[in-house]
């Protein structure tokens, strides 16, 4: 029997890496995989179609804004932009029509902020399914000799890392267990987090770094920073050595995570980027100067050991297990 949430690394590899996607060479660049969440497809009149998928579930608030930006977030993270999505959204047999339309509408808008198209829609009303489950696949295009990839990384690059750590965990759980939530924090602090949903596109954060000429991205998902760091790493078949002081987070989503006693680095991320060049205390400063927010949080190394520095310990980064929010959004643990 298999856990809940995204399968093991090790099953990944035996399933599918080995079985198919290894296999493939003749039309795609860059296949997606274990920290390429991606594929990049050969160059047609000098334009390379890139494409990416995203699954959400477990939620019923704005979660086909949550996939659709995940799946934009992986298309920008290999210097693409999106150009359209098509979208598959299963709901349960209790779903009212105006519940549809509300999630639906949401939809539309916030692909209409990102400029993206939506080609289609498939929807389908299923018995017995508990929450709702929205896929994306997403399109986009970058030049031939644009895209970035882990096969850049050399040992001895900087690890930056743009936004704040386990932010669209923190959002889900303000929207999701809202009732929970106002029974320790004031409706000011919820509605705070709530509002932080905004930080949840890395688009411009992307294409800010491809002008700069970064090496390799990596947009944080489900396994958090964390397990975006294992990734990145295991992408570039090299180590890398993280202070974990210097990862950025905000105090409203330490407190929350504490309330639901989930650990904020293994909480999904949408939003962030860790970024890997050979300037990157450079590129803070322009991020900064610009606006956004981006660290220093690292570095690349020729051993293959990924290394967590807290304080005096240090300790052995560990491949991404079951998503930690799960804990937050189904079990009755809280704190405070």
């Amino acid at each position: 029997m298999m856990r809940p949430g995204k399968i093991s690394e090790a099953v990944y590899k035996r399933l599918f890496l080995n079985g198919i996607v290894e296999k493939n060479t003749q039309k795609i660049c860059q296949s997606a995989g274990i920290g390429v969440d991606a594929c990049v497809h050969r160059a047609i009149g000098g334009v390379c179609p890139v494409t990416s998928a995203a699954t959400v579930t477990g939620i019923t608030k704005k979660i086909g804004v949550f996939a659709l930006y995940r799946a934009i977030n992986s298309l920008a993270a290999m210097g693409a932009i999106g150009k359209s999505i098509w979208v598959s959204f299963l709901f349960p047999d209790w779903f009212w029509e105006s519940d549809l339309k509300g999630e639906i509408e949401q939809l539309r808008d916030a692909a209409a902020e990102l400029k993206t198209e939506v080609a289609g829609i498939y929807a389908e009303s299923v018995t017995g399914l508990l929450k709702p489950m929205i896929t994306i696949s997403a399109y986009g295009e970058t030049g031939e000799k644009e895209w970035v990839t882990p096969r850049q990384i050399k040992a001895g690059m900087d690890i930056v890392m743009t936004k704040d750590a386990g932010t669209e965990g923190a959002v889900m759980l303000a929207f999701e267990r809202e009732e929970e939530l106002l029974k320790r924090f004031s409706p000011a602090f919820v509605e705070q987090i709530q509002r932080m949903f905004d930080r949840i596109s890395a688009v411009k954060e992307a294409e800010a770094a491809v002008r700069y000429g970064v090496k390799a991205m990596h947009a944080v998902g489900e396994g958090g920073v964390f397990g975006a760091l294992w990734e990145l790493a295991e992408a570039a078949g090299l180590g890398l050595e993280v202070k974990v002081r210097e990862i950025p987070i905000r105090q409203e989503t330490v407190e929350v995570c504490e309330f639901f006693q989930v650990n904020p680095y293994q909480i999904p991320s949408a939003g962030s980027l860790l970024i890997v060049t050979e300037e990157g205390h450079r590129l803070a400063e322009e991020f900064t100067q610009r606006g956004f927010c981006a660290a220093v949080i690292g570095r690349i190394t020729e051993r293959k050991e990924r290394v967590l520095f807290q304080e005096e310990e240090k300790r052995y980064l560990e491949p991404p297990k079951m998503n930690e929010l799960l804990k937050g959004l189904t079990e009755n643990k809280v704190g405070g």
